[in-house]
């Protein structure tokens, strides 16, 4: 069990490296920091729809796969909107002072951000606890899947709080948050659903559909408008690669 918890301790941890990345000094720059957004936009989709809705698809087996597919991913959808909207009146009491020369919107994308991320970490949480119960080598196997898709996760949350506030400790603090979803998922699993039969794939759809609409409505945008569209669609591209060529290897 502690191997278990230390594998995805780790795999959680990898969004603090992901937010500190974002945040060194080569990176500061606007520019730099709205390609990074991009990145991890990139390498959102690519795992959404190269992991997370094929996984869906399989564990809703059933006479009514692709309904309860669609369903739950138009849940997901709901929401993301319903996060976008609730996000802002949550945000005085997180960050009531702000630069007000910076963009406040970004505190807002990361919040949605940070928010996605801890329930997408959970139920992947659960799993690799699982994993590494059950069979150790795989489950190794995959936390380092898990800790390399973290990487632009923590970019995707820490990149949009320095941008908003100018400063750096704010934006690690929550992708550290974030990751730390993982073995807190992996220990909840563990001692709530020990045993029983708990299919993800309504899970695993709506948090594909969730990560799909932040990166297309949020962090997109920003960095297309903040970077450039050469900048924007290079960072893109270049994170759904990364992101696919770690899902084919591993």
């Amino acid at each position: 069990m502690l191997l278990a918890f230390v594998v995805t301790l780790l795999a959680g941890l990898a969004t603090s490296l992901g937010g500190a990345l974002a945040l060194v000094p080569r990176w500061r720059a606007q520019r730099k920091q709205a390609t990074a957004l991009a990145l991890a936009a990139g390498a959102m989709i690519a795992v959404s729809i190269g992991e997370m809705l094929p996984h869906a698809h399989g564990e809703l087996a059933g006479p009514h796969q692709w309904r309860n597919t669609i369903l739950a991913f138009g849940v997901g959808i709901l929401v993301a909107v319903a996060l976008s909207r609730v996000i802002p009146r949550l945000q005085r009491y997180f960050w009531a002072q702000l630069d007000p020369g910076r963009n406040s919107a970004m505190v807002r994308t990361a919040m949605v951000a940070g928010a996605v991320m801890i329930a997408h970490n959970l139920p992947e949480g659960m799993a690799t606890f699982q994993a590494t119960l059950h069979d150790p080598q795989f489950g190794v196997g995959l936390a380092v899947a898990v800790a390399v898709h973290n990487i632009p996760e923590g970019m995707a949350v820490a990149a949009p709080l320095y941008l908003a506030t100018g400063r750096l400790r704010p934006g690690l603090l929550w992708a550290t948050v974030s990751g730390l979803a993982e073995p807190a998922g992996g220990l909840l699993g563990h001692l709530v659903f020990a045993g029983a039969a708990v299919s993800t794939g309504g899970l695993l759809a709506a948090l594909a559909a969730i990560m799909l609409t932040i990166s297309a409505g949020e962090l997109l945008p920003t960095a297309w408008r903040l970077a450039g569209r050469r900048r924007c669609l290079l960072g893109t591209a270049i994170g759904a690669a990364a992101m696919i060529g770690t899902l084919a290897v591993l």
